[in-house]
Parts: C-alpha cells; sequence; structure tokens
C-alpha cells in the first residue's frame, strides 16, 4: 500500500450574488446563479468563502474550485483504495454568524479543466448528488486540518474514474447552507441569517490543499529463469546464489 499526497493544480474563487432588482433578491436566486456570478482569484495565501445575507433580499456566497491531476500523478496500473481531501482553516478576519456556515460538502465539478474561473460556464458546473457524503464541521483554529473523506461512495467513483482516464478531478467546496438550498432546488432550506466568512490556505499558504491517494502498486512482475545455453557468465560483484 502506498499514500501520495497530490498537489493542488487549480484554484480559484467565484463570487455568486443575488439580484434584487429582479423582483426575486433571494437566497435561492444567489446560489443557483441567476443572479450574478463574479471571477474572484486564481493565486492566493488564503481563499475567503463568504455566505452572507446582506439585508434588502441581498446575498452573497463565495465558492471555491479545486482540481488535481489523478490521472498524471497516481501510477497509471495502481488500484486506488482511499481518497480524502485536505483543507486547512486560515482565521484571517473569521466571522461566523450561523452555525450551519461552519458545515461543508465536496461536490463534483462539471468543469474537469478549467484553469480559470468563467462566469456561470464555471460557476454552475457541477452534480450536486455527487458529493462526499456528509457534513464536516470546520475547524475554526489557524491551521486546523479538515479532512473530507470521499470513503466508497460516488465523488470516490467519480475519482477512480478520471485516474482510469488519465484526467483530472475537480471539486467544488460548499457550506451546507448553500448545499443544502441546492440540493432543495425551492428556496425552502435555511438561508443565512447575517455575515459569515472563514478562509482556507490557497495554493501559496502555509498549508495548500491536498488530496491524499492510497493505493495499491501494481504486483512485481514474477522472476523468470536464467538459462544460460552457452557461453560463458561473467559476475562483476556480489555473489550468484543457485537454489
Amino acid at each position: 500500500m502506498a499514500v501520495i499526497d497530490l498537489a493542488i493544480d487549480t484554484i480559484f474563487q467565484q463570487r455568486f450574488r443575488s439580484n434584487p432588482s429582479s423582483g426575486a433578491g433571494t437566497f435561492e436566486e444567489c446560489v443557483e446563479g441567476d443572479g450574478t456570478i463574479q471571477n474572484g482569484g486564481t493565486s492566493a495565501d488564503r481563499f475567503d468563502y463568504l455566505c452572507n445575507n446582506d439585508g434588502g433580499g441581498n446575498f452573497t456566497e463565495d465558492r471555491l474550485y479545486f482540481a488535481f491531476d489523478i490521472g498524471g500523478g497516481i501510477p497509471a496500473d495502481g488500484t486506488i483504495t482511499a481518497i480524502s481531501l485536505l483543507l486547512y482553516t486560515d482565521n484571517n478576519s473569521q466571522n461566523i454568524t450561523d452555525s450551519d456556515y461552519m458545515k461543508s460538502r465536496i461536490v463534483k465539478s462539471t468543469a474537469t479543466d478549467a484553469t480559470t474561473p468563467n462566469g456561470a460556464t464555471t460557476g454552475n458546473a457541477y452534480t450536486i448528488g455527487i458529493n462526499n457524503g456528509s457534513d464536516v464541521t470546520i475547524g475554526t483554529g489557524d491551521n486546523t486540518e479538515n479532512e473530507f473523506d470521499f470513503g466508497d461512495g460516488d465523488l470516490f467513483d467519480y475519482c477512480v474514474a478520471q485516474h482510469t482516464a488519465g484526467a483530472r478531478c475537480a471539486f467544488w467546496h460548499m457550506s451546507k447552507l448553500v448545499f443544502d438550498e441546492i440540493l432543495a432546488g425551492d428556496g425552502s432550506a435555511t438561508d443565512p441569517s447575517g455575515a459569515n466568512r472563514n478562509n482556507f490556505d490557497g495554493d501559496t499558504g502555509a498549508n495548500p490543499p491536498v488530496l491524499r491517494v492510497t493505493f495499491t502498486p501494481a504486483p512485481a512482475p514474477p522472476v523468470q529463469d536464467l538459462k544460460v545455453n552457452g557461453g560463458s557468465l561473467k559476475i562483476s560483484s556480489g555473489e550468484l546464489k543457485i537454489f
């Protein structure tokens, strides 16, 4: 058995906002991308992810994208047995109003080859039903390791398929508030009640995101019999044992 920590290949942020001028101005509108989607940074010490009720029908949500080269980083003939995404808390300017904000999911992104944010093309590219399977409560302490274990569910299967195809795997981080709202699809989930802000270390931070992959290497080829039909056998060093 072997374990490899894959370094982040691509990371970026996108910011979703509701559009009260449309007459809706709801959290559902915000997270489903029916308001505005802004492109954020692609490299930083830390990436924040807001989830705010700004008042007056205004909502703000940040979504973080992560991609890893699982196809090139794990031997093609290896058998993957476990996968975890590790994100590390950076508590700079931390502000928490809603406890569900600090619970998170990792969701499959369908924009596997994205290298930069591109509005709705990347922001709305996800499959909400393929995720890590349960909420993970994010630690508030600086440099806290937060592990999202993919178990043996659909997100694990997706990563294994990407490895087989020699491709990347990509994900969105979503707060439980966002995940539940998208999953419900009808505005019935709980909205944020105020301002929420936390950060994860980015690609240039103290603890960049890591995809930890456990796999079984392919067995070594069997030892072949040594046959000398003629000529001579010269051993320059060591010894030859015949059993």
